[in-house]
């Protein structure tokens, strides 16, 4: 049976702020963080990025060999629970038995960091065994923001949106990275309207933002 590890699926929010018809609205940023004990049963690929995936002739899905599973889902228990060094330990011999699997990798690096340390070397390895890991790319998009490599962060969004258009979470932080940090205010209207196109409804909050952006753009437009 073939299966695909990926970095952990649920999304949280960080806050971020921006002047919207005068008055503040918050912008958030989404990354991937531990998921709940019910969800980390299984691994399989998001249904999207995994049809995204199949049609790369290049990208071979791994063989989940031996009790790699069972480490793993124990390893996401442990996170669960904020056992760190506990979750570290086992992701480390899942690691060294197939380090050919992406998931592994960047959960340890989200480890690492919650431990004090760089998890940038296992989120590497992350990307070495699935450049189209969308997780792994928005998690270092953020980082790369919070360091203020703007451009960087911008690369690692892209990069997922080339394989995995419809990857929500990356249109919206690309949509905050143009519009709050780079000044980019087009392409952030852009961008938050496909974030828009991707959702099964609308989001209202974005709706707002876009009315006032429409508005910049125009006023900028006419200077």
């Amino acid at each position: 049976m073939l299966k695909r590890f990926t970095s952990v699926a649920l999304l949280a929010l960080l806050s971020g702020c921006s002047t919207m018809s005068g008055q503040w609205s918050e912008k958030v940023e989404v990354e991937p963080t531990v998921p709940a004990a019910s969800e980390a049963t299984s691994l399989p690929a998001e249904t999207s990025e995994r049809q995204a995936l199949a049609a790369l002739p290049e990208v071979d899905i791994p063989e989940v060999k031996g009790q790699t599973q069972t480490r793993f889902d124990d390893a996401l228990a442990f996170m669960q629970a904020g056992d760190w060094a506990a979750a570290e330990v086992l992701l480390e011999k899942v690691t060294e038995q197939q380090p050919e699997l992406a998931g592994p990798w960047a959960n340890l690096g989200i480890v690492r960091e919650r431990l004090g340390q760089s998890g940038e070397a296992e989120f590497s390895k992350a990307l070495e065994a699935n450049p189209a890991n969308c997780y792994v790319r928005n998690h270092l998009g953020v980082a790369a923001r919070k360091q203020g490599d703007f451009a960087k962060a911008e690369e690692h969004y892209l990069a997922c949106l080339a394989t995995y258009p419809n990857h929500a979470p990356v249109r919206l932080n690309l949509g905050i990275l143009y519009e709050l940090y780079m000044g980019r205010y087009s392409e952030a209207l852009a961008a938050y309207q496909d974030y828009q196109l991707v959702l099964d409804e609308p989001d209202p909050k974005v709706n707002g933002w876009l009315v006032d952006l429409e508005r910049r753009v125009a006023a900028y437009a006419q200077r």
